[in-house]
């Protein structure tokens, strides 16, 4: 401390000053100490205070310069392939990613979506943006990423769509127009004038296909008119006015339909062609079966189908040609369901009459199936498996067993061409050994038709024999045609 008479330094453990003897009182001494205190406590600080600032300003010098601040820099000046290049080149895909960055980014693609609805941004340079950020390979963004890209993308073809509707407007191309102002969605600023817009088109458009289609169903095109009508529907789906008027056209063509099957099934059945009439109606009760005319008109052709059918068989039938009334029965029952022609089928073929060449033969002798065709001798041709031949020398004769199982025999005698002048032979019938037939045959004889009664025989034996006094035993010239031999059930 100093003396405080001289000012000089003396030691503060001093009573008086060694100088000038000035005595040193305790309270100088005391507020000497205190005062010194202070000042070391003030450099102290001042020391504490340097360091801090130093400490301060290099944690913040560090800071400032650290990979994420270098790209929240460039993030914030919107050099974004700078943020990308500083980015790749100081993490990689393990690493944590800094929090701020990832919230920077994500409030980049907001504020790059909204500058595009805003229209304050193109699509190219909003999408160039995003295709650049997307580079970063943040595996927490790229859904945001992918969501935001596909929220630009429908409202740029939202914007294309309004365009082209406008385009389509211009032309009187409602229907496409329509088309395209469907497409136009809410956050895009065109939604509210595409609304108005599509209710215009709506409104032309209904006009248009309303009148296309009076007109073709005036000109008697009713099925174009339903086609117009439902290509309409298409387009304005559920409409009122479009489904009134095709319930309309629809009702009118059925009424055309059913009328001209009608028509046309009449025609056919008054030339007795029933089935062709029976398929017309079918065909039309195919689309409207509830129509109670058309099934009337089934109902009654089917009838007369039947009866027709029934009537032709036994037509046939009583000619013998049970072949053409089996035929004309299969083919009627293949047109409609009729157990009436169906059980007469079945009793037709039961009946049927069978020819002998479908019976096993016993006992033949010069009685043989004419393979070829033969003659008569007044130049009629005779051929096919229901054509016999018997001769070659008298006596001859065959049997057959018929087991109780028919009625009658009918056949024709003819003599063969070859048949001799002076030859004359008797042609003979017998039923388990009783004579029921006998015929002379001579040269002259035209053919001749038969019928025996063989109800309840068992046996049937053909025998032609010589007639005494006659040249019969001349080999060959003595033949005679047996032709359509057929036993009836």
């Amino acid at each position: 401390m100093k003396c405080p008479n001289c000012r000089k330094k003396i030691p503060n453990s001093a009573k008086y000053c060694k100088y000038c003897a000035c005595p040193i009182s305790g309270s100088q001494v005391k507020k000497k100490s205190k005062g010194n205190k202070l000042r070391i406590v003030m450099i102290s600080v001042s020391c504490c205070l340097i360091v801090a600032v130093g400490v301060t300003g290099y944690i913040f010098y560090q800071w400032y310069n650290s990979p994420s601040q270098e790209i929240l820099r460039e993030l914030k000046s919107e050099d974004y392939k700078d943020a990308v290049r500083i980015f790749n080149r100081n993490y990689d895909e393990d690493d944590d990613i800094p929090e701020d960055i990832v919230t920077k980014v994500t409030s980049i693609l907001e504020s790059e979506y909204t500058a595009f609805q805003n229209e304050e941004k193109s699509y190219s340079t909003v999408t160039n943006n995003i295709d650049t950020l997307s580079e970063m390979n943040i595996e927490e963004l790229e859904d945001e990423i992918e969501e935001v890209q596909d929220s630009i993308d429908s409202l740029n073809a939202s914007r294309t769509a309004f365009d082209t509707a406008e385009s389509y407007m211009e032309d009187g191309n409602y229907e496409d127009a329509i088309a395209q102002y469907k497409l136009v969605i809410q956050d895009d600023s065109n939604y509210d004038t595409a609304q108005t817009r599509m209710e215009e088109a709506v409104t032309s458009y209904r006009t248009e296909v309303l009148e296309d289609a009076a007109e073709k169903a005036s000109s008697g095109n009713v099925s174009g008119a339903i086609t117009i009508l439902k290509s309409g529907l298409n387009v304005l789906e559920n409409d009122s006015e479009f489904t009134q008027q095709l319930t309309v056209y629809q009702n009118q063509l059925e009424d055309d339909a059913i009328a001209d099957a009608l028509e046309e099934a009449e025609i056919y059945a008054e030339s007795k062609n029933y089935e062709s009439a029976i398929a017309v109606l079918e065909k039309a009760l195919n689309s409207y079966s509830s129509d109670a005319s058309l099934q009337a008109a089934y109902d009654t052709y089917t009838d007369e189908f039947v009866n027709y059918v029934i009537a032709e068989a036994n037509s046939l039938i009583s000619e013998n040609d049970y072949s053409s009334a089996i035929t004309k029965l299969e083919a009627a029952v293949k047109v409609v369901d009729s157990d009436i022609l169906t059980d007469m089928l079945a009793q037709t073929k039961e009946n049927q009459p069978v020819n002998l060449t479908e019976l096993k033969s016993q006992n033949a002798d010069d009685f043989w199936i004419e393979s070829s065709a033969v003659e008569d001798v007044f130049g009629n041709i005779y051929s096919g498996k229901n054509v016999w031949e018997i001769g070659g020398g008298v006596p001859n004769s065959c049997e057959f067993y018929t087991g109780e199982n028919y009625t009658a025999l009918t056949g024709t005698i003819i003599p063969k061409t070859d048949f001799g002048s002076a030859v004359a032979v008797n042609f003979e019938i017998y039923v388990d050994g009783e004579l029921k037939y006998s015929q002379k045959v001579t040269q002259k004889m035209e053919p001749t038709s038969f019928e025996v009664d063989v109800t309840g025989g068992k046996w049937v034996k053909i025998k032609v024999s010589e007639i005494e006094g006659s040249n019969s035993g001349s080999y060959w010239y003595n033949t005679i045609i047996l032709y359509n031999p057929v036993l009836t059930k």
